[in-house]
């Protein structure tokens, strides 16, 4: 009997990796080594290098915004199966908010490296991830285009989309 990590069943809820079977998800974990932050800390700071995208496993974070007169707003929250920083990982841009973890909080790091590696143990597996997330990197841009042809102003101006959160499970 094959024993899986034990965040592959979480995983296997989310679009992002709908087509993916327990091994290849099981590699990709071998590759990704979720991380633990502990309630308060930060996963991403505004400013850090682009180039990655995370995807929460268990827990809560919450995208910060540090205003001029130095009050922080809550942007986006997210919860297990929800994703941020596609649009960094695909312009290598960096950061532009602070994400932080809100209770303890498993998070997936997937990066450029990551991908190809997964390609080369699995090439159809590394094409369904890169495809994944230039279709959730497509959604995410129709959806600000339609938030501000409705509202005739854009609703999301930094790289990692984090005002618009949402669910992939």
């Amino acid at each position: 009997m094959t024993v899986h990590h034990p965040v592959t069943s979480k995983l296997m809820s989310c679009s992002l990796f709908r087509e993916f079977g327990p091994s290849d998800l099981d590699r990709l974990l071998e590759l990704a080594a979720p991380r633990l932050f502990p309630a308060g800390m930060e996963i991403v700071l505004k400013g850090d290098d682009g180039g990655a995208m995370y995807i929460v496993a268990a827990g809560e974070a919450q995208a910060v915004v540090h205003s001029p007169d130095a009050l922080e707003r809550g942007a986006a929250r997210f919860k297990a199966g929800d994703f941020f920083g596609e649009m960094a990982l695909l312009s290598r841009e960096r950061h532009r908010v602070d994400v932080v973890a809100v209770t303890d909080c498993t998070v997936l790091t997937i990066t450029s490296v990551l991908i190809r590696m997964l390609g080369h143990s699995s090439p159809s597996a590394g094409f369904r991830l890169a495809m994944g997330i230039l279709e959730l990197a497509r959604q995410r841009l129709r959806s600000v285009d339609h938030r501000a042809i409705g509202t005739g102003s854009a609703v999301c101006d930094h790289a990692d989309g984090a005002g618009m959160m949402e669910r992939v499970a």
